[in-house]
């Protein structure tokens, strides 16, 4: 019913693809999903990939040619999935790590493969959060979170970039130094 779906609260769920579990890039999620409860009708749940157990992907190409269900790594992608296809709208957090997102982060997107041939996420809103110490390098992470969605179903007009966040430690300046952790 389009009444009741207008009446519940929009969720959001953010995966944090550092492999420090309550690092820099954690607390940065935090701080997002705090703004976002502070708006009110907005529940947000944040999800660790560190929990999950995502193997590599092989490059079989099964679940681009037969169907993801094919793929014969059985580990908790799904899980995941089912996470982001649960929630109104989704953030990839990650920090910078030599200008690319951490290896714990990539590991699940290469087995989001099959999404790029077979988009599912429509009608749902994302961004991404980069949390970097040095200060540039950042915008390149974003990019890297960020296109793949747009083949994956969310429309270019509904995904939000917001480059140059503020260091997590000290709101009111940008850091200049190491940010003590991703």
């Amino acid at each position: 019913d389009p009444q009741e779906q207008a009446k519940r609260p929009k969720t959001v769920t953010l995966l944090v693809g550092s492999p420090q579990k309550r690092g820099a890039t954690f607390k940065a999620a935090e701080m997002f999903a705090s703004r976002l409860g502070a708006l009110g009708d907005v529940e947000t749940k944040i999800v660790w990939l560190g929990d999950y157990h995502i193997d590599t992907c092989r490059g079989c190409k099964l679940c681009i040619t037969r169907g993801e269900d094919r793929c014969p790594l059985k580990d908790d992608r799904d899980l995941v999935v089912g996470e982001m296809l649960g929630a109104d709208a989704f953030v990839f957090a990650a920090p910078n790590y030599s200008w690319h997102v951490p290896g714990l982060l990539k590991v699940f997107l290469d087995r989001l493969g099959f999404a790029l041939h077979r988009p599912r996420f429509h009608g749902r809103t994302a961004t991404a959060i980069v949390v970097e110490g040095i200060g540039f390098g950042g915008e390149s992470c974003v990019i890297l979170m960020i296109d793949p969605l747009c083949y994956m179903g969310w429309p270019n007009d509904q995904v939000q970039l917001r480059p140059r966040l503020r260091d997590v430690r000290h709101p009111q300046t940008r850091a200049a130094g190491p940010s003590g952790g991703s």
